[in-house]
């Protein structure tokens, strides 16, 4: 997995880490766009779900098999919307 950005993770125990904000992993089935930090859970899935294309969103990854599958634009106001989240926490 590829990151960038940091921010503290905070951990259910009360540990904190520090961690990527905004993370890239490529496998064999597919690709995943991991959006972390984002605090009080963005409700990723109904902000893009019926508009992201073939993929599978959850409260902070978008997982597709192919970029022609995702619409670009809508990814893209996803990340900035999680940096955003994330930032004003």
């Amino acid at each position: 997995m590829k990151g960038d950005g940091s921010y503290q993770h905070h951990f259910a125990k009360g540990k904190t880490a520090p961690m990527f904000q905004i993370g890239l992993t490529a496998k064999t089935n597919g690709i995943s766009i991991h959006i972390m930090g984002i605090r009080q859970k963005l409700d990723l899935p109904n902000l893009i779900f019926h508009q992201i294309g073939k993929a599978n969103v959850s409260s902070y990854c978008i997982q597709f098999k192919r970029v022609q599958d995702i619409n670009l634009d809508v990814l893209k106001t996803a990340i900035v919307k999680g940096v955003e989240v994330s930032s004003n926490n």
